[in-house]
C-alpha cells in the first residue's frame, strides 16, 4: 500500500508541476517524440509549407507502467495556398493532454496562418503565428494530499486542503515561429534540401494558476534543423512507372531539435531513413548536452502508402526505450501517427485548376521549386 501510494503522489506532483508555485516549479509543454511527424504543432511557420492539403492524427502514451500515466492526443490540418502573392498556408489544431488519468486535462483549440516570401529560387522562408484557446480543467476528488496518509495503512484520513472554488480556467495563447528551406538538385542521382527554424511559444506568457496567486506559463523557445537526402527516380513529385509507384527511393534525413522552457529543456538528433515503402528511424533524447547521463532513445518504424502521384497515408510508431535508471520501470513512451497528404487539393480552386505545378505550368518552374513544393519525407 505504502509503496503505491508513493507511486501515486509522485505521479500527481508531476501533473500539477507549475499550478500551485510561481518560483520553485514552473510548468512544461507536453512533447511528441515524432515532433517531425507533427511539425505544426511545434512551429505554426510549417504551416501550409508543402503543395495541397495535410491531415495529421498523433496519439502518446507516456509511462503505461505505471498506474497513472499520460496521455496526450493531437488533430492538425493544414493547406497550402499559392493563388495570392505571399500566402503560405492556413490550418486547424486540436490538442488534448491528460495528465495522471485525469487529474489535470489540458484542451487547446488553434488557427494557424502562414506567409511565404521567395528570396531566391532555391530558397524560402515562411512565417506563422498560431493563435489558440486553452482550457485547463483539474479534478479536486482525485487528488491524495499527505495529510491523509497513514504510513501503515495508507489513504484513510480527510484531508484539511480548500479547494480554491473553480476547476476550469481558461485563457488565449499565441506561438509564432519561422522556417527556411532550401533545394539544391544535384547532376548525380542525390538531391539535397533542407529545412531549419525557430519558434516561441506562449508569447504573452498567460497565467495557468487555479488559485488567487498568478502563475504565469513560462515560453517555450524551440530551435530545429534537419537536411535531406534522397536518391534514385527523384522527378520533382510522386510518379508513376512500369516499376511502380516511386519518390526518391531512398531518403536520409539527419535532424536536430532543442526546446527549452523555464527549467526545463530537451534535445533530440538522430536520423529517419526512407526505402522504397518503409520507414525506420533512430533518435536520442536527453534533457542535457551528456551521453553519459542519457535519459531515452527513440526507435522508429513506418509505412508509406501511396494511391497515385498526389495521395499517399504514412503511419509511423515510435518507442521511447528509456536509458535513465529511474525511467526503466515506467514503460517508456509509446507513439502513433497518422498523416494523409493529398497534393493536388487547394482551398480556392478545383480540378485542373488546382495551383499545382503540373502540365503546361510545370514548364515554368525549375526543378529546384518542384522539390520544395513536394512533401519531403
Amino acid at each position: 500500500m505504502y509503496i503505491k501510494t508513493k507511486i501515486f503522489v509522485f505521479i500527481f506532483v508531476l501533473s500539477l508541476i507549475g499550478t500551485f508555485s510561481t518560483k520553485t516549479v514552473q510548468a512544461q509543454d507536453p512533447n511528441y517524440s515524432q515532433f517531425f511527424s507533427n511539425p505544426l504543432y511545434y512551429n505554426p511557420a510549417y504551416t501550409g509549407i508543402s503543395q495541397g492539403l495535410r491531415v495529421r492524427l498523433d496519439y502518446r502514451k507516456q509511462w503505461p507502467n505505471l498506474r497513472n500515466d499520460f496521455q496526450t492526443y493531437n488533430f492538425n490540418t493544414d493547406i497550402s495556398i499559392r493563388e495570392f502573392p505571399g500566402s503560405g498556408g492556413l490550418g486547424l489544431m486540436f490538442n488534448k493532454d491528460r495528465a495522471g488519468a485525469g487529474f489535470l486535462e489540458t484542451s487547446t483549440a488553434a488557427i494557424l496562418t502562414a506567409v511565404r516570401i521567395r528570396l531566391t529560387e532555391s530558397f524560402f522562408t515562411q512565417v506563422g503565428v498560431m493563435s489558440s484557446f486553452v482550457q485547463k480543467s483539474v479534478n479536486w476528488d482525485r487528488f491524495v494530499f499527505t495529510d491523509q496518509i497513514n504510513p501503515r495503512y495508507g489513504n484513510i484520513y480527510e484531508t484539511g486542503f480548500v479547494t480554491p472554488g473553480n476547476d476550469q480556467l481558461a485563457f488565449p495563447d499565441f506561438n509564432v515561429g519561422a522556417v527556411f528551406r532550401f533545394a539544391q538538385p544535384s547532376q548525380s542521382s542525390t538531391n539535397i534540401f533542407g529545412t531549419f527554424g525557430f519558434a516561441v511559444h506562449h508569447v504573452f506568457s498567460p497565467s495557468i494558476s487555479f488559485f488567487d496567486k498568478p502563475a504565469p506559463l513560462p515560453r517555450k523557445i524551440v530551435l530545429h534543423a534537419d537536411m535531406i537526402f534522397e536518391s534514385e527516380g527523384y522527378s520533382g513529385r510522386y510518379s508513376s512507372s512500369k516499376s511502380g509507384n516511386h519518390y526518391s527511393k531512398k531518403k536520409f534525413n539527419p535532424g536536430i531539435y532543442y526546446e527549452t522552457q523555464g527549467e526545463f529543456q530537451t534535445i533530440a538528433f538522430g536520423i529517419n531513413m526512407y526505402y522504397k515503402s518503409l520507414y525506420g528511424g533512430i533518435w536520442y533524447r536527453n534533457s542535457e548536452f551528456s551521453f553519459s547521463n542519457a535519459e531515452s532513445l527513440v526507435l522508429l518504424i513506418g509505412l508509406n502508402t501511396i494511391f497515385n502521384d498526389v495521395s499517399r497515408i504514412k503511419i509511423l510508431y515510435s518507442y521511447d526505450l528509456a536509458l535513465d535508471d529511474d525511467l526503466l520501470k515506467t514503460g517508456g513512451a509509446h507513439e502513433i501517427s497518422l498523416i494523409i497528404e493529398l497534393d493536388d487539393i487547394s482551398l480556392f480552386n478545383s480540378g485542373g485548376s488546382s495551383g499545382r505545378w503540373s502540365g503546361s505550368k510545370k514548364t515554368t518552374r525549375n526543378n529546384k521549386y518542384e522539390m520544395m513544393e513536394c512533401s519531403p519525407f
